[in-house]
């Protein structure tokens, strides 16, 4: 069993992951520049995986997760689609994809400076960091071309 407090650490990158789902899926229904809906995408599809394999980590250590949203996360599905009715174009797109991106990454390096996590763990923080820098360079790259 690992640390309460790393346990419900670890579940909120969890639940960052699934906001991270929606709010790109969300965003991509809206998109209309071709290589901005591929890149949304790409990016829902590393993020269900960085879903599974936290999951399969914590149930790894003999933890549970939630099967189903509890409902402060089904309030914040709701604010994040009120937010995403103003944006208009790609460039507004891009931007909100750009925030949620800079909100997993300071997530994943909060976590990352209060715990030592065992080597498993790490790895998959390092990748899941990795992909967040992916996306966000390929956002930024994006955001540029449509100036």
């Amino acid at each position: 069993m690992m640390d309460k407090k790393m346990k419900d650490e670890l579940e909120k990158l969890l639940k960052g992951t699934h906001m991270g789902i929606f709010t790109f899926d969300d965003l991509l229904e809206k998109a209309d520049c071709k290589e901005l809906r591929d890149l949304l995408r790409e990016a829902i599809a590393l993020f269900h995986r960085h879903e599974e394999h936290l999951i399969r980590y914590l149930h790894d250590l003999g933890e549970e997760t939630p099967n189903e949203k509890g409902m402060d996360e089904r309030f914040a599905d709701l604010m994040t689609m009120v937010k995403h009715l103003v944006v208009n174009n790609d460039r507004e797109i891009a931007d909100e994809a750009l925030k949620a991106i800079n909100m997993g990454k300071k997530a994943l390096h909060d976590f990352k400076e209060r715990y030592q996590v065992p080597m498993a763990l790490q790895k998959l923080l390092q990748v899941m960091g990795d992909d967040y820098e992916t996306i966000y360079h390929r956002l930024h790259r994006i955001v540029l071309i449509n100036e």
